[in-house]
């Protein structure tokens, strides 16, 4: 009976190492297809911001203040000093154009897989597949060339970094987490609200403040050596002045263009405000990590203007909280980017969208459902992440109180027997 135990224990660890190792190789296929459909990104050409950055790296590379020269250029300095050295790099090559695109193009890739790994550590393997092989990223990594996803995975490492802790001194880890935090946001400033977030689940003043005030701070520290020479001007009004177009897609959805634009835009901007406000108290209970993945989806839903790379911005936290909703949402998004004149203006996708999906680049109408879809999809996410953290909180206050009542039971049961 020994012996026949032991073989079927063989057999199913066989088993179980051959259904490891498939997993695995299908894993590495999917990740082979995300890097390929990125580069495939190539052969639809480029837009707007790929000229732009070549502007960028072309003024940066020949010791000019990218501010006081360009309007093209709405984020921090990490960025333009990135692509200067990337320029840089491509220069070297016969073909140093088509090199700079790939180099970015590599470059955002590998922040999606990072992106992916982290997902994966959190939620699964299943997150992490989404984040890669999700159409909305491989377009937005590969063609449009947007760096959000770098910007994220440098605010997720940094909440990873504090270890969610509240309370005591600020240790070394937490100020290594805000200096990355800052770092985030001085590269692109899609997490510029996300200190407060942080700063609203901390238990003493002390720590509020750093929280609160030392990203930002670093962050405006930052274009310091860049303020002279009419640089000041055009970071005033090109990064901290600059507006997506003001379509304010979920209250046009709601209000039904009922009110002129003006009152629309002034409206959105309010909600906006008031959503990442009250955003911060709802999550100030569930883990951090989480608590930016709901960050995400805010920023996109409430934003007064929107733009078609915007769509990636919230794709992991898509990615971790996966719903039917949102799952429709990946689909619309990607026939929307795929037909639409602003990203791969595929005629024949094109042809097969319903008139509440095709933007005429004016109005930008086509932008309501997939935010009305993302806005539904992402409450139902929000309410599970809610409901299972206040599950986890009370499993662990009925953990510390059976530990309380059993060392109170010992300590009795001891006093008992001591002699007197």
């Amino acid at each position: 009976m020994s012996s026949s135990t032991t073989i079927m224990s063989s057999s199913t660890d066989r088993n179980e190492q051959s259904r490891r190792t498939l997993v695995w190789v299908a894993v590495g296929i999917a990740v082979a297809v995300a890097i390929a459909t990125r580069f495939w990104m190539l052969t639809f050409g480029s837009n707007f911001d790929f000229v732009s950055y070549r502007i960028v790296a072309e003024i940066q590379t020949s010791c000019g203040n990218v501010y006081a020269n360009t309007p093209r250029y709405n984020y921090g300095p990490p960025w333009f000093l990135t692509l200067g050295w990337l320029w840089n790099v491509a220069n070297l090559t016969p073909r140093p154009v088509g090199f700079f695109r790939v180099e970015i193009i590599a470059l955002l890739t590998a922040a999606d897989l990072a992106l992916a790994w982290i997902l994966y550590r959190r939620h699964g393997i299943a997150a992490g597949l989404i984040v890669l092989l999700a159409p909305i990223g491989i377009i937005v990594s590969g063609y449009h060339n947007q760096f959000d996803n770098v910007a994220i995975v440098l605010g997720i490492v940094a909440v990873l970094v504090m270890r969610d802790k509240r309370h005591g001194p600020i240790g070394l880890n937490e100020w290594v987490g805000i200096g990355l935090l800052a770092l985030s946001l001085s590269l692109k400033h899609v997490l510029i609200v996300f200190p407060l977030w942080l700063a609203i689940r901390q238990e003493t003043w002390r720590r509020r403040v750093a929280y609160l005030v030392l990203p930002v701070l670093l962050f405006a520290a930052s274009f310091s050596p860049w303020l002279s020479g009419g640089g000041l001007t055009g970071i005033m009004e090109n990064v901290f002045g600059y507006q997506s177009s003001g379509s304010a897609p979920l209250l046009s959805a709601i209000l039904r263009n009922s009110i002129p634009d003006e009152t629309l835009v002034t409206l959105a901007s309010v909600t906006f405000v008031i959503a990442l406000g009250a955003g911060a108290w709802l999550t100030r209970r569930i883990p951090s990590a989480e608590a930016l993945f709901v960050y995400l989806l805010v920023v996109v839903v409430f934003s007064p203007g929107m733009a078609n790379q915007y769509f990636a911005i919230p794709l992991a936290a898509v990615a971790a909280f996966p719903n039917a909703l949102l799952i429709i949402w990946i689909a619309v998004v990607t026939l929307f980017l795929a037909g639409d004149a602003g990203g791969l203006d595929s005629s024949t996708v094109r042809a097969l969208l319903p008139s509440a999906l095709r933007s005429d680049r004016v109005g930008f109408d086509a932008y309501q459902v997939p935010t009305v879809l993302l806005a539904t999809g992402g409450f139902f996410a929000w309410w599970k992440v809610r409901n299972a953290s206040r599950q986890t909180r009370d499993s662990s206050s009925r953990d510390s109180l059976s530990k309380t009542a059993h060392r109170r039971h010992i300590h009795t049961v001891q006093s008992s027997t001591i002699p007197k």
